[in-house]
C-alpha cells in the first residue's frame, strides 16, 4: 500500500519545508515525502540541487483545479496554499497512494509517524485537536479556547486521508468549499481550509481524534504538555515520545505565545534548535531567481487586498470566464 506525506507552500516557506522534510525523512525514510509549491519551478533552480530533500515536486497548477490561474487570483498566499490542499489529496489518491498525510511546512518530525498511518486502517479521516483538555486559567482560556473557537476546534496543520468511500465523500465536500470559500474571514465564520473541519464529526462517521499528546505541540498547547530530555528522545509529560512540534508563526507573534507557556528546559531548547536548523539550511539554499508568482501582476505590480476582492465579484461573469487577470492589460479593472 502507498503512503506518502504532503506539504503546501510557496517559496517563502522553503527553508521551512526542507527542514519538515529531513527530520520526517530520518524516522520515515520508506515513506515519499512531496511538496506542493505554489510559485515559480525553475528549471536551472530545480537542478541545483534545491529540492533534493523530496522525493516529488508538484506545481499547484498542475492539480488539475478549474481556471487556476482566475481561480487562484482571488486569495492571499495564504488562502491558496491552504485551498489546494484537498486537491492535493485528490491528485495523490489519483496516483495511487492509498494513505496520505498533510503537515504544514513549519512542522519538525521527532520521531516516527509509522502509528498515524496505521490508524488509517481502522478511520478514513484522521483530525488532531488544538487542546486536549480544558483551560485552568484565565489567560489559557483567553490564549487558547476562544482562540480555537474563532479559528477551529481541528488544527488542520496536520490532515490524515484513506483513499476509501468516506476519504473522498470528505474530500468532495471539503473540496468544494475550499475552492469556493477558502478565505481568512473569522467575522464571518471562516478561517481558511480549517475551520470547515469543526463539521466532520457531525457529517462523517468515519473519523478518529488523535489524542496523542505528542501530536501537534504548538504554542496554543503547551499549558497542558511540558517537554522533558529521556535518554533517546524528547518526551511529553515524561509520558510519550515527541512526535512532530508545530513552529506556527516562528519569527514573529508565535514566538510571543511560546515564551508565556515554556516551561522546562527541553522545551526552550526544542524551541531555539528550529531556528538553528532554518538558518543552517538558508545557508545552503540559493536566493530563487523569481519568487511570489501568484503575488505580482506580469507587470511586475504587486496585487493588492483590493484588487482580489474585486476580482471575487468577476470571477463567474461569463464574459471574463477566458480572461487572465494577472495580464497586464486588465489593470484598469480593477481601478
Amino acid at each position: 500500500m502507498k503512503k506518502a506525506v504532503f506539504t503546501s507552500c510557496n517559496l517563502d516557506y522553503l527553508t521551512r519545508a526542507v527542514v519538515l522534510a529531513d527530520t520526517f525523512k530520518n524516522f520515515n525514510s520508506d515513506i515519499d515525502f512531496i511538496l506542493v509549491l505554489s510559485d515559480y519551478v525553475d528549471q536551472t533552480y530545480l537542478s541545483d540541487g534545491v529540492f533534493d530533500s523530496f522525493d516529488h515536486v508538484i506545481g499547484s497548477h498542475d492539480l488539475g483545479l478549474d481556471r487556476f490561474l482566475s481561480w487562484s487570483f482571488q486569495m492571499s498566499v495564504v488562502e491558496l496554499c491552504t485551498a489546494v490542499k484537498a486537491q492535493s489529496f485528490v491528485y495523490l489518491f489519483a496516483n495511487e497512494y492509498e494513505k496520505v498525510l498533510y503537515l504544514d511546512p513549519d512542522i519538525a518530525c521527532f520521531s516516527s509517524l509509522g502509528f498515524l498511518f496505521d490508524e488509517l486502517d481502522s478511520a478514513s479521516i484522521l483530525l488532531t485537536p488544538h487542546q486536549l483538555r480544558p483551560a485552568s486559567s484565565t489567560q489559557q482560556i483567553i490564549d487558547n479556547e476562544l482562540c480555537s473557537f474563532k479559528h477551529g476546534i481541528y488544527n488542520l496543520g496536520f490532515l490524515g486521508l484513506k483513499n476509501s468511500e468516506c476519504g473522498n465523500a470528505f474530500l468532495s465536500w471539503w473540496g468544494n468549499r475550499l475552492y469556493s470559500w477558502c478565505r481568512d474571514d473569522i467575522p464571518n465564520g471562516i478561517f481558511t481550509d480549517q475551520k470547515w473541519c469543526d463539521a466532520v464529526p457531525a457529517f462523517f462517521d468515519d473519523h478518529k481524534v488523535i489524542r496523542h499528546p505528542g501530536c501537534n505541540v504548538a504554542s496554543w498547547n503547551l499549558c497542558e504538555r511540558s517537554l522533558s530530555f529521556e535518554i533517546d528522545d524528547v518526551r511529553v509529560n515524561k509520558a510519550v515520545p515527541l512526535v512532530f512540534y508545530h513552529y506556527t508563526k516562528y519569527f514573529s507573534e508565535g514566538a510571543a505565545m511560546t515564551k508565556r507557556y515554556l516551561s522546562s528546559m527541553a522545551s526552550i531548547s526544542v524551541w531555539n534548535w528550529y531556528g538553528r536548523q532554518i538558518s543552517l539550511v538558508q545557508a545552503k539554499i540559493n536566493k530563487p531567481p523569481l519568487k511570489g508568482k501568484y503575488s505580482f501582476f506580469k507587470s511586475g505590480k504587486v496585487i493588492e487586498e483590493s484588487h482580489r476582492y474585486r476580482w471575487r465579484e468577476l470571477f463567474s461573469v461569463p464574459e471574463f470566464i477566458d480572461f487572465d487577470p494577472y495580464d497586464d492589460d486588465l489593470n484598469n479593472i480593477f481601478s
